[in-house]
């Protein structure tokens, strides 16, 4: 008997008929009349999001497995009886969905399923405490999302497997139009929702070996939790590298740009992700310090705004960098042409760190070399004929 036989008939031991049950699993006339009125389908197209989700639970599976949010349990209950070596931990905000979680694991004899109440925001674990991660249908409840994402990441072991599925945005008029007016009030869902894209955008750039699609306006994931040296390949350099104190904060700022870069796309720093993606190093604790990471990203949009404004009405400007730790934006600006009526024949970029002071010197020029940047010892640069921002 294969494993999705042995799943079906574990759900005839779960005891439920009630009507939640029987619309999450497509089950019943009333949940077949929702799925098909809200969702645009039926039973098999239910299952097909299902089982892709479930790919990322070996049948053979022993580790620690994490469900949040676990709801009923009626979509895992009997997937959890096809497991019985692993050690799994279901997590719910909802007292009432997991008492039903916890009769139905009761019911079927399930002895290596334990339960506990919290919030999927702060969840109460250790980092790296699970081999495997599933949450199906919670993402697109949850009230913050970010910090959702941000949890999830971090209780996950690296190597370990992210997967499961939830609503997106964008598929279905008739689906988006009925979530945002009779879901949303009754607070079963909360925006704002992933669409496929943002989606794929959000998990690349969090994990590797990512596997997406969607049935409908329901999308599956399956992803690896790795770091992020190991996305390279074998004859790419990476180094291990140990901070604390200003280094690990300026190098938390270039994370900051590489993630922002790779998930919502709000500024666009290739530098900063080639830098992250060159080192051997454990950023969990960035990703906590959400604030550390908007604020990052705001003064990165101000600032260069300024610049770009700056040159806009100076041509062959010097901008001087004072104290740039590792700012990259002399590769951000290096494709701007200021638009003054005469387009540059070449334009170069030439960035350098002065030694004694950490500065970093950037001049965009319209005609000729480099900027020269002086060595220790010599004479400063002069500021010449051009304007200094």
């Amino acid at each position: 008997m294969d494993r999705k036989e042995n799943i079906r008939n574990a759900y005839r031991l779960t005891g439920s008929n009630n009507f939640y049950d029987g619309m999450i699993t497509c089950s019943t006339v009333s949940g077949k009349a929702v799925c098909r009125l809200v969702w645009d389908m039926g039973k098999e197209e239910c299952g097909e999001y299902l089982n892709k989700a479930f790919t990322g639970v070996p049948e053979d599976f022993a580790g620690k497995l994490l469900e949040v949010p676990v709801g009923t349990g009626i979509l895992t209950m009997p997937l959890y009886q096809t497991l019985p070596r692993a050690d799994i931990t279901c997590l719910d905000y909802s007292p009432d969905m997991m008492g039903q979680a916890r009769e139905k694991a009761e019911r079927m004899g399930l002895q290596n399923v334990q339960f506990r109440q919290g919030d999927v925001g702060a969840l109460p674990y250790e980092d790296s405490s699970f081999d495997i991660v599933l949450s199906l249908n919670g993402f697109h409840a949850f009230p913050d999302k970010e910090a959702a994402y941000r949890e999830t990441f971090r209780v996950l072991k690296p190597g370990g497997t992210f997967c499961g599925c939830f609503y997106v945005s964008g598929e279905c008029r008739r689906t988006d139009r009925l979530i945002k007016k009779l879901y949303e009030p009754m607070k079963f869902f909360t925006p704002p929702y992933e669409t496929v894209q943002s989606l794929k955008v959000r998990l690349e750039g969090m994990y590797a070996d990512v596997q997406l699609g969607n049935v409908k306006s329901i999308a599956w994931f399956v992803c690896k939790k790795v770091k992020y040296a190991k996305k390279w390949r074998k004859d790419t350099m990476s180094e291990k590298i140990t901070l604390s104190g200003v280094p690990e904060t300026m190098l938390q700022t270039v994370y900051a740009r590489a993630k922002e870069t790779k998930m919502r796309g709000a500024i666009t720093d290739n530098k900063a992700v080639e830098i992250i993606d060159r080192l051997d190093y454990d950023f969990s604790m960035a990703d906590k310090d959400a604030a550390m990471l908007s604020g990052v990203i705001a003064r990165t949009i101000v600032l260069d705004k300024l610049v770009k404004t700056y040159l806009a009405g100076h041509g062959g400007a010097v901008v001087v960098n004072i104290a740039c730790g590792l700012d990259t934006r002399c590769y951000r600006m290096s494709g701007y042409a200021p638009p003054d009526g005469r387009q540059p024949r070449r334009q170069t970029v030439s960035a350098a760190y002065k030694e004694n002071a950490g500065a970093l010197l950037l001049r965009i020029r319209q005609h000729g070399g480099p900027l020269q940047v002086p060595r220790r010892g010599e004479k400063s640069v002069s500021r010449r004929s051009f304007p200094c921002f």
